[in-house]
């Protein structure tokens, strides 16, 4: 009898330490607080609001659920969720059958306080973090993955710096990030992997319906598998020592221009323009459909070496600026015209992998051009 009294009161103590995992969470957060692991998970049943100048404070392998439509704003606040490489920081839904959208956001609403996410997962929300437009807040986050939400992390004012996280399978916009740096990241498989004027550097946009759109800086990065890979915006627009392969198109540019780059076996087009002024230099154009596709005649495109596209320049302008590039090997032509030209259209000053005139001439699709 004494034995099974002993387990009887074991046993309730067991349910009371089960029944206190799990803590519910709703309304104002008015001063500093920690949110422990010892307390996880915490269970956000309304909306909760950490109130101007507080701090919330995560422990690392705490798990935070929201019921659905629920969120969380930081109203001139600021979030510490610094997790470890073996303890990660959880934000998902309280669903059983979650899905994109189930849950809000992680919103910052004005102020100019600092928060840090480091080794953190979002998944299920409508707008994982993102930014209030009058935001004047900065945000670290790094090592975290952003997977399954409809936008993943977006700032649209403040400044945010993002540093080895991956951005995957988010129905629309996996990162966006109009002002600051995303660098060593991975933006997998989203409806558009990026948008950003900010500055890219080092990462890998791999297999997104589009790939960053729109574009101000981005260096050293491996741009694949997309549907379009980038947009170039405007003027200020810079791509430079990137690989951009195997997507449909490579760019489309409004402005700006690309640099030391290798544009390869894009399915239609490598690079392609509309009415913009862009400069192509000392980039590898090869394999694809069309190497380059210039409508605008305001281009300047030099000291590239362009060999064996399907063609590899189609000039929609009688304006050309094309010097100092190696064209040849394409299985149509090395230059199509597209449009009546005059001495304009010029061909000068380019080198044809060949000094036969004539096997020159066969490779452009206008024999009344100057090409030698």
């Amino acid at each position: 009898m004494k034995t099974k009294n002993v387990l009887m009161i074991l046993f309730a103590f067991a349910i009371a330490g089960l029944s206190a995992k799990a803590m519910n969470v709703s309304g104002g957060i008015y001063a500093n607080t920690t949110w422990t692991q010892i307390n996880s998970p915490y269970i956000v049943t309304d909306t909760i609001v950490v109130f101007p100048g507080v701090t919330l404070t995560i422990e690392p392998g705490v798990v935070v659920k929201f019921d659905s439509l629920k969120f969380m704003e930081l109203r001139q606040a600021a979030i510490i969720a610094i997790g470890t490489i073996t303890d990660s920081i959880i934000f998902t839904s309280n669903s059983s059958n979650p899905m994109p959208g189930i849950w809000g956001r992680i919103w910052i609403n004005g102020g100019t306080m600092t928060s840090q996410f480091n080794y953190v997962s979002v998944s299920y929300s409508t707008n994982g973090i993102g930014f209030d437009y009058l935001s004047n807040d900065t945000v670290f986050l790094k090592n975290s993955i952003f997977y399954l939400n409809n936008y993943g992390f977006g700032n649209s004012s403040g400044v945010s710096y993002v540093d080895s996280c991956i951005f995957k399978n988010n129905n629309n916009v996996g990162f966006s990030g109009y002002h600051g740096y995303i660098q060593n990241s991975t933006i997998l498989n989203n409806g558009i992997g990026a948008e950003s004027y900010g500055i890219i550097r080092n990462c890998v946009i791999d297999s997104n319906q589009v790939g960053i759109n729109p574009l101000y800086q981005i260096s050293n990065c491996v741009i694949k598998n997309n549907g379009l890979g980038l947009s170039m915006p405007h003027q200020y627009s810079v791509v430079d020592s990137c690989v951009i392969s195997l997507n449909d198109t490579g760019i489309f540019c409004l402005g700006g221009s690309v640099r030391n780059s290798i544009i390869d076996s894009n399915l239609y087009f490598g690079f392609t323009n509309f009415l913009s002024q862009d400069t192509i230099i000392n980039c590898q154009i090869k394999s694809n459909g069309i190497g380059i596709k210039d409508t605008s005649g305001m281009s300047m495109i030099t000291l590239n070496d362009i060999e064996d596209n399907g063609t590899g320049i189609v000039f929609g302008t009688e304006m050309i600026n094309c010097f100092c590039n190696k064209i040849c090997g394409s299985s149509t032509y090395d230059v199509k015209y597209t449009v009546l030209h005059g001495s304009n259209a010029s061909l000068q000053n380019n080198y044809w992998c060949t000094n036969d005139s004539s096997m020159i001439a066969s490779h452009i699709y206008d024999d009344m051009i100057m090409w030698f």
